[in-house]
């Protein structure tokens, strides 16, 4: 199944936007530059002729962003002129310095026919066919400016012309290309829809994408609670990215008292849209009929790879599967595995050991299932004659990490700390240092991530950071453990076990297979034809205004 790590990145990457003053100040330092380049004549003229166009330029976006309710605000419309702008001034210098014809320069805004045609598609809701007339006619409204400012070079009004439909005629070959049908999704529908997701923060865009696919799974809702403790997990993934569907997930379940516990699915268990979400939510918050259990003593045992620990109960059990090295999605045949040894059982992927490019191999699966049988053999089912608590809670609100809660258990005066850091795994090193820093303190720690996607490819510039990359960040975790450290311990006079099922719709694994194969067929040919008709259409401006001089 392809990396859903590669989508998460190619979605935080996608049209890294500058801000508006620095697109204006590029804007400023290219025209400067290009009119020295250029102009051998005149530079004060070249910079007329750039300033000109450029403004332009940025009022037929505007007024073009109106018309489609293109996903385009004033940033966006300075740097996409900005864009054309810088590529009409390569068109100059090419025509001025290699071809040495200064008449060449009235063709330069058509080269960009393609290039504006398949932008105007598919950051709006609109049509091939007005996308293609709207591009057209930006491109015509700008000839007078250009003409004006092109020295004493003769109409070439016919060419551009004819240079402009072959661009936009380019631009609707590209999209008949990827409007190919994969399963129950279509290709060129899915990518526009997710480019419109991006640029409006409007996950129902792409959301609407995931219900013509998706595919129904009934799974579980489970709740331990220990006082007013509640530790909440579900057979669902709390992902893909940012604010779509099961990412909405971990952040709709937690509270002050709330833990969120991250089990062992994949991303084809990716709640599909908010509505789904909030079914999972509905299910997990009205959890009654809560059976009493009685508490045993804590047990671990470890392997070269994996640490497990278990927090028995004599009808459930608490498992914790810790990475050492790296710790990725676990498969759910674990879970089963687990509760044919267990009965039944809460088996939690910490997720607390993030390595680029990790996948779990057959050797960290048998790994994990002897520990299992071992880790079965150490508890001692005995009661504790006193258990006591602590709880703490707070929003850090980090670059990767949210919400921090710890949970402090003392069995008998031998005391547990379980730590949970509320993003998408945990940086490894970080992991070590909070584990030693615990022991020195008389605690065994378990520490955990909520493999929260909220806050993945939320900046286009920050694709996929494991907590505790960021050093403010690592700061604020570690003053929060300093704070809430030596809490008054309570004791404990409740603990039970509520558990439940949910229907809700999932993205499912044939999407992530169509998904593959679209990457396949589509991904690289795609792209060299993009850019082998977006070098046709400049090179067919240039002979085309060698060719005709009509008016």
């Amino acid at each position: 199944m392809i990396d859903q790590k590669i989508i998460e990145k190619f979605y935080s990457k996608l049209f890294t936007i500058p801000r508006k003053r620095v697109s204006v100040l590029i804007g400023i330092i290219t025209i400067v530059f290009a009119s020295f380049l250029n102009g051998t004549v005149s530079k004060s003229f070249f910079a007329q002729r750039y300033f000109f166009i450029g403004l332009s330029l940025i009022i037929s976006l505007l007024i073009a962003s109106k018309l489609l309710k293109i996903a385009f605000n004033s940033r966006r419309v300075f740097f996409l002129a900005l864009f054309i702008l810088i590529f009409v001034e390569i068109f100059d210098s090419i025509a001025i310095h290699i071809l040495h014809n200064f008449n060449l320069i009235i063709m330069a805004p058509s080269a960009m026919a393609t290039g504006l045609t398949l932008i105007l598609f598919f950051t709006s809701e609109t049509e091939e066919f007005k996308a293609s007339l709207l591009s057209t006619t930006i491109l015509l409204s700008i000839y007078p400016i250009d003409y004006a400012f092109s020295f004493e070079a003769p109409h070439r009004f016919t060419g551009y012309v004819a240079a402009t439909v072959i661009g936009v005629s380019l631009a609707l070959l590209f999209i008949k290309f990827i409007d190919r049908n994969y399963g129950r999704f279509n290709s060129k529908r899915l990518l526009r829809n997710f480019i419109l997701f991006w640029l409006t923060s409007d996950p129902s865009f792409f959301e609407r994408e995931l219900e013509r696919i998706s595919e129904t799974k009934e799974g579980f809702v489970k709740c331990l609670k220990i006082n007013d403790v509640h530790l909440v997990t579900t057979s669902f993934h709390p992902g893909p990215i940012r604010n779509i569907g099961g990412a909405l997930l971990v952040e709709k379940l937690l509270d002050e008292n709330r833990i969120y516990l991250h089990s062992l699915v994949k991303h084809d268990s990716n709640p599909s849209t908010s509505r789904d979400v909030e079914e999972i939510v509905r299910k997990a918050k009205n959890l009654s009929s809560f059976i009493s259990l009685k508490c045993f003593k804590p047990v671990s045992v470890e392997g070269e790879r994996f640490k497990l620990m278990a927090f028995p109960f004599d009808k459930l059990t608490l498992i914790f599967i810790s990475g050492k090295k790296a710790i990725d999605d676990i498969p759910e045949s674990i879970n089963r595995f687990a509760e044919k040894i267990f009965g039944e059982c809460i088996v939690v992927d910490c997720h607390n050991c993030h390595s680029q490019g990790y996948e779990m191999s057959s050797g960290d699966i048998i790994e994990i299932l002897e520990l299992m049988e071992a880790l079965k053999e150490k508890i001692d089912f005995r009661e504790v004659n006193r258990l006591r608590y602590s709880l703490a809670s707070a929003r850090i609100d980090g670059k990767s990490c949210e919400r921090v809660s710890m949970l402090i258990l003392d069995y008998d005066g031998e005391r547990f700390v379980l730590l949970m850091l509320d993003g998408n795994n945990i940086n490894c090193e970080f992991k070590s240092e909070l584990e030693n820093f615990f022991l020195k303190s008389g605690l065994q720690p378990v520490i955990f991530s909520t493999d929260n996607h909220s806050k993945t490819g939320v900046s286009p510039k920050i694709g996929y950071m494991p907590v505790g990359s960021d050093v403010a960040e690592r700061k604020a975790i570690i003053d929060f453990i300093m704070r809430n450290l030596g809490r008054e311990l309570k004791d404990v006079g409740e603990v039970g076990y509520s558990h439940d099922t949910v229907k809700v719709r999932v993205m499912g694994e044939d999407f992530f297979k169509a998904v593959e194969k679209m990457f396949v067929d589509l991904g690289e040919k795609a792209i060299y034809i993009f850019i082998s008709i977006v070098l046709i259409q400049f090179f067919t401006s240039l002979i085309f205004g060698n060719l005709i001089l009509l008016l």
